[in-house]
């Protein structure tokens, strides 16, 4: 049984005619009767036009256990943000990102573990000990990885190898749902 293309059946060279037959072009075989590109755009557009009439439905209303198989008829809105508040996705540390990427010691002012009330405004110059799905202290924009830090009893430094934005490792107030 040979190699379905013929020059990988082995190390010689392979067959000249087998090769050119193998990799003759199927454009030329083609009719030339083929549509253009507006009479396909237009037998496209009349399908789908075809297809919604016939998937369109008067709209009604159905208990929620009704409704499977079924398309809501207008947006779902959330009456309250998911999350309803900023929190962290990683343990580590809630900081001003600005102040944190000068990779200078700052330092440790409190902890706030998931489930507990959020903290306070973080002062100036500070990190906050956060958990992962932790409420984020007043004025933190990003949580450094534990595993991206240097500690040093109550300071907190960002390991120069790394870089912090805004933003990362936390999920805004009402991302999910608002």
């Amino acid at each position: 049984m040979g190699a379905p293309f013929p020059f990988v059946e082995g190390i010689e060279e392979p067959d000249s005619r087998r090769f050119a037959m193998a990799t003759q072009s199927t454009i030329q075989s083609m009719s030339s009767a083929l549509p253009n590109f507006e009479q396909a755009l237009a037998v496209v557009n009349a399908y789908a036009g075809d297809l919604a009439k016939s998937l369109r439905r008067e709209r009604e209303d159905v208990e929620l256990s009704h409704a499977l198989g079924r398309v809501l008829a207008q947006p779902l809105l959330a009456d309250q943000d998911q999350p309803p508040f900023a929190r962290s996705t990683r343990d580590g540390f809630a900081c001003r990102a600005e102040e944190a990427a000068r990779h200078k010691p700052l330092l440790l002012a409190g902890s706030t573990r998931a489930g507990e009330a959020a903290a306070g405004p973080l002062p100036r110059g500070a990190v906050w000990e956060i958990m992962t799905g932790a409420a984020m202290p007043i004025g933190a924009d990003a949580v450094m990885m534990l595993e991206h830090v240097e500690n040093r009893s109550d300071h907190i430094r960002l390991l120069p190898t790394r870089k912090i934005k805004a933003g990362e490792n936390v999920v805004v107030q009402g991302a999910q749902a608002h």
